[in-house]
């Protein structure tokens, strides 16, 4: 997902435009996720505080079930170090990897 939104006249100087950037993932359906498929999402969710560290800018992780056409958004990766005890609990992994 790549979405830009119009410029915005309440913005300030150094503010930045809103804009939605997103990546999908397939998640496991519980419990038959293999051995250490959450190391992808840390991964993921480290490369997003990378980001965010160069950007300034916050990102969302997501779940969507293409079969209902529905998405929730989990997590939300704004600060330098994600909180990724938070999102192992979120997403319900069984156990530390």
């Amino acid at each position: 997902m790549n979405q830009r939104h119009p410029p915005d006249e309440s913005l300030k100087a150094g503010d930045l435009p809103d804009w939605e950037l997103g990546l999908n993932v397939e998640l496991p359906d519980s419990p038959s996720e293999p051995n250490g498929w959450f190391n992808d999402m840390e991964a993921i969710a480290r490369f997003l505080a990378e980001l965010h560290r160069a950007t300034g800018r916050n990102f969302v992780i997501g779940i969507c079930d293409s079969s209902a056409g529905t998405s929730e958004d989990l997590f939300t990766v704004d600060s330098n170090e994600p909180d990724l005890v938070e999102l192992r609990s979120i997403i319900g992994v069984r156990e530390a990897e």
